[in-house]
């Protein structure tokens, strides 16, 4: 009779807390491509996928430049109509679903049969106020170093 068992009994899997797609795109929406990179990115690392989540939040820091440039645009208001605005968000989130469907669209669908938990979309939205601020910040300070931009004559 064997009294010290040969194997340890393994610990049960953990499945990690992910950010659905509707969470990625109401962070882009309300916080900018670079929001919804951060979740994406997020949610790659908890999935063990950690070169592609760097890559994500790389694509999202470059995506920075073009949304500075517009966003000058948008401080000159005889420029541009709110539709304009309006399209141009709308044109960042679709961009965002698309990336994070191609991306993260299988293992979030594969969590969600599994039963895995998600984060709130409340927390996305929370996220994507607090990436507000730093985008913000980046356009000022952008227009106080190149008062020059041809985005702002």
């Amino acid at each position: 009779m064997d009294l010290i068992p040969t194997s340890m009994p393994s610990a049960p899997s953990v499945a990690p807390r992910l950010y659905d797609l509707r969470a990625i795109e109401i962070a882009t929406a309300f916080g900018s491509l670079l929001a919804g990179a951060l979740l994406m990115s997020r949610d790659l690392l908890a999935l063990g996928e950690r070169n592609r989540a760097r890559k994500v939040l790389i694509v999202g820091f470059v995506a920075l430049a073009p949304l500075v440039l517009l966003g000058l645009s948008y401080s000159v208001p005889e420029r541009f109509h709110k539709l304009d605005q309006v399209m141009f968000q709308g044109a960042q989130v679709l961009l965002m679903h698309f990336i994070a469907k191609r991306q993260l669209g299988s293992a979030i669908s594969a969590h969600r049969e599994a039963g895995g938990p998600f984060f709130s979309r409340w927390r996305a939205a929370g996220i994507a106020l607090l990436v507000t601020p730093v985008v913000v910040a980046v356009i000022l300070a952008v227009a106080q170093l190149f008062p020059e931009l041809p985005a702002l004559r």
